[in-house]
């Protein structure tokens, strides 16, 4: 745009000239032009060529002056974008907000003129910036579904009208956490169970176990574990990405004690699920004996009652059965075979005329350990 005023003698003419340097007119010669308002002429210049406008502008006296432009480049590209990256935090109320981050360049433009768009959830006004700027840009709290994935649109524009459009990375809105409602833990290398149901290992040194996957159709999930000594003892969380198999080694867990295992999962964002928990009994030991040996054989009317309830030091955590197995010599099974009881009172059928009877006790817990017991009494 020209316009040029001179008060005293008013301007009689105007030449316009165009080069590729301050003083030249390569481009375009001198000629006249009105004194004032936009001129335009075609050109075919390659790309980043600067070029320079010169007005000769003369009044009615004779008198001239000079007025030369600041470069103009010519612009054949449109801006470049890059280091492009949405990202999301939560804002209040179950709103998040959108964070999108780019860089844009554009060496022959002064400024570029940007818009930012995500769908039909949100859109920025116009933003120019400097040809060379690293741009970001925040959303108003935005109540968006959990599991909607989001795509973010730049559009930029140079001065020459060059535009250049890019998408976002997607991201996927995850505001719940990890479903784990019927995932169960189940421990392995089990021996048994107690009376109430808990299962038993005799191995203290490691564990096996897995876990049903959590149900979270919006994206991944990873899990870790930890250890409860149940004394107030925990391990710290261990990170097992997405396996839900796990062999752990080193345990230390007192003989006779409950372990305790817990499991969560964590979605792409860090965001964790609630605890799923399972407990073991670990017992290694056998039934003890403690050295009182089973109360003389009581016989009447052809029964022989044999009390051992004193025999064994037993846990009531585990279900122990009694093996019994009596002889009229050592070694023999010829009055009781391998008889299993639940109880340690024993009652069977003996002939008139044994004189002794050699007994042989077996107390066995359900995951099997087991202790022998053996003695021999007179038939009185």
């Amino acid at each position: 745009m020209l316009q040029f005023i001179d008060p005293e003698s008013d301007v009689r003419s105007v030449e316009l000239g165009v080069g590729t340097t301050i003083h030249g007119y390569q481009v375009r010669a001198l000629e006249p032009v009105f004194t004032g308002g936009y001129h335009a002429f075609p050109v075919n210049l390659p790309h980043g060529t600067p070029i320079y406008a010169t007005a000769v502008v003369e009044n009615n006296v004779g008198l001239r002056s000079y007025f030369r432009s600041s470069p103009l480049i010519i612009d054949h590209t449109p801006p470049t974008i890059s280091d492009v990256l949405l990202q999301y935090s939560d804002g209040t109320e179950g709103h998040v907000v959108i964070h999108i981050t780019w860089k844009v360049v554009d060496e022959e433009s002064q400024h570029v003129n940007c818009i930012v768009a995500c769908g039909s959830i949100w859109r920025t006004e116009g933003m120019q910036t400097d040809n060379k700027s690293k741009i970001s840009v925040d959303s108003e709290p935005l109540r968006i579904p959990h599991g909607t994935i989001i795509t973010g649109t730049i559009t930029c524009e140079n001065n020459a009208g060059m535009i250049k459009q890019t998408r976002t990375n997607d991201v996927t809105i995850l505001l719940d956490t990890p479903g784990h409602t019927d995932s169960r833990i189940t421990f392995l290398n089990v021996h048994g169970t107690t009376v109430t149901g808990q299962v038993v290992t005799r191995f203290g040194e490691n564990l096996q176990f897995h876990w049903d996957e959590f149900d979270y159709p919006a994206g991944d999930v990873t899990y870790q574990y930890r250890i409860d000594y149940m004394n107030g003892s925990k391990t710290s969380w261990v990170d097992v990405g997405f396996h839900n198999y796990v062999t752990t080694y080193t345990l230390n867990i007192v003989e006779g004690s409950e372990c305790g295992l817990e499991v969560r999962g964590s979605n792409e964002r860090g965001v964790f699920s609630e605890i799923i928990n399972s407990t073991i009994y670990v017992l290694r030991q056998s039934p003890l004996l403690t050295g009182t040996p089973c109360g003389f054989p009581e016989v009447e009317g052809g029964n022989v009652t044999l009390n051992c309830s004193q025999v064994f030091e037993v846990t009531d955590r585990l279900k122990t059965s009694y093996i019994l197995t009596v002889g009229t010599e050592l070694g023999f099974s010829d009055v009781v075979w391998y008889h299993v009881f639940d109880s340690n009172v024993f009652t069977f059928e003996l002939d008139d005329n044994i004189a002794e009877l050699f007994v042989m006790v077996t107390a066995v817990y359900d995951t099997g350990p087991e202790t022998t017991y053996r003695d021999s009494f007179p038939v009185v």
